[in-house]
Parts: structure tokens; sequence; C-alpha cells
């Protein structure tokens, strides 16, 4: 009997391929439970050889009651070890998968999207933004919009950026692209939002922002603004 990969399962695959490597799921050098093990036997450690001192070069070992604050001590200090761990790991595993389900989103959007970190730096390009711009992920990703644009297009991405990140709702402008990376001269609309977490302190953690061509409108608009100047120009030398 063969096993055949079926469409969703070579779908995961090329995600997996795609996926950056900052976007994978960071985690702790050891496990909860060695942080908390070396916590224990750390304070342990120390106990000892405070105890060895106090005692004033007699024999270290003392008796069962002299034996019980520190053994406590320190399993109480390996259990809040443990837990400090094992919250950070899984906050470092739940900020690994809001990553991962964001970059899956606008990976599969037909419009091109990206999303930049506190920094501005580029840390989602997905795949229709890619064909748009003619520049690959690998090309883009930790750069800022500066070191791909020109001045006047990335002083707008940036301020945009900007206004989004003061509120909550998303800001929304055109931006006019010239010839660049081989691609002909186009009108952008440009939607930018607030990336948030969904607790009370709304903390912030990034924007995205979605371009949609909107050249052919403009050209349509541009035209028929045009026409208009003519008949107005044509009726006033008419009398």
């Amino acid at each position: 009997m063969t096993w055949r990969r079926g469409p969703w399962m070579r779908r995961l695959i090329l995600n997996e391929h795609r996926l950056p490597a900052f976007l994978s799921r960071s985690a702790l050098r050891w496990p909860a439970w060695q942080w908390a093990l070396l916590a224990g036997l750390l304070h342990l450690g120390l106990a000892w050889l405070g105890m060895s001192l106090m005692r004033d070069g007699r024999s270290p070992v003392g008796g069962a009651s002299e034996w019980l604050w520190p053994l406590g001590s320190s399993a109480l200090l390996a259990g809040l070890a443990w837990w400090c761990a094992f919250g950070v790991e899984r906050q470092l595993h739940d900020d690994a998968a809001m990553r991962e389900r964001l970059f899956e989103i606008l990976d599969a959007l037909p419009n091109p999207a990206s999303a930049r970190d506190l920094q501005g730096r580029y840390v989602i390009w997905n795949q229709a933004a890619e064909q748009f711009y003619g520049l690959s992920a690998r090309h883009v990703l930790g750069k800022l919009p500066q070191d791909l644009f020109p001045e006047s297009v990335s002083r707008q991405f940036v301020q945009a950026d900007r206004d989004a990140m003061r509120g909550t709702q998303p800001v929304e402008t055109r931006v006019a692209l010239p010839e660049l990376y081989g691609k002909p001269r186009r009108v952008i609309a440009l939607r930018v939002s607030p990336i948030r977490t969904l607790d009370r302190s709304l903390r912030l953690r990034g924007v995205v922002s979605i371009k949609t061509d909107i050249s052919a409108t403009q050209t349509q608009s541009d035209r028929s603004r045009e026409a208009d100047l003519q008949l107005q120009l044509a009726l006033e030398t008419g009398g």
C-alpha cells in the first residue's frame, strides 16, 4: 500500500518551505524541569556551603531538622523556576503560533501584503507582493522601506505606519509607484492596520499593509477629468 500526499499536504510542505526562519517556534535552551532542577541544586549547594562555614570547620553534616529549611527553600525555588520557565516557554510558543498564523493568512491573500515590526523592518512578504514588486521575500525580509524604494515612496510608507501605530483603526492612502524593478508606473491604494495583542493591554506588535493596484481606475479618472476640462475649454471658446 502506497501513501499518497494530498493537496493539503503539498500545501503544508510548501508553507513550511516558505516559512521564514524568524517564524520558527523558538524554545528555551533547556526544558522547564531542567531549569527547576538547576535552580534547586544551586540553592541547595549554596545552603550547604553556608551551613559548613557557620559550623566553623566542624562536620557540615547536620541533623534532619537542620536540613529542613534548606531543602524546603530549595524545593520552593525549584518550583518558582519551573513556573517561570514554563510561562516563558508557553509565551514563546503562543507568539510563534500567532506569527505563523499571520504568515499563512497574508501569504494566501491575492493582493500584495506585508508586515513590519516596531523597528519598521519587513518580517512578512507574501507571494503576491513578490510578483507585484518583482522582489523576492529573501531580498526584502529584515530591510527597511528606504532600503528598497525611492525616498518619496518610502516616506509615504513610513508615515502611514506611524499613523496606524497611533490608533487602533486602519489607515488608508494612495501612493504613486515609479518605474522600479522592471515594473511600470502604477498607483496603489495602501491600507495599513496595527497589529495589537488581544488582551487588555493592546500591546503594539507591528503593522500589516495591503496594497491594491488602482492604476486602471486612476487612469480612467484622469481621462474623464481631462475630457471634462477639454469640454469646458470648448464651451468657453464657443461662448
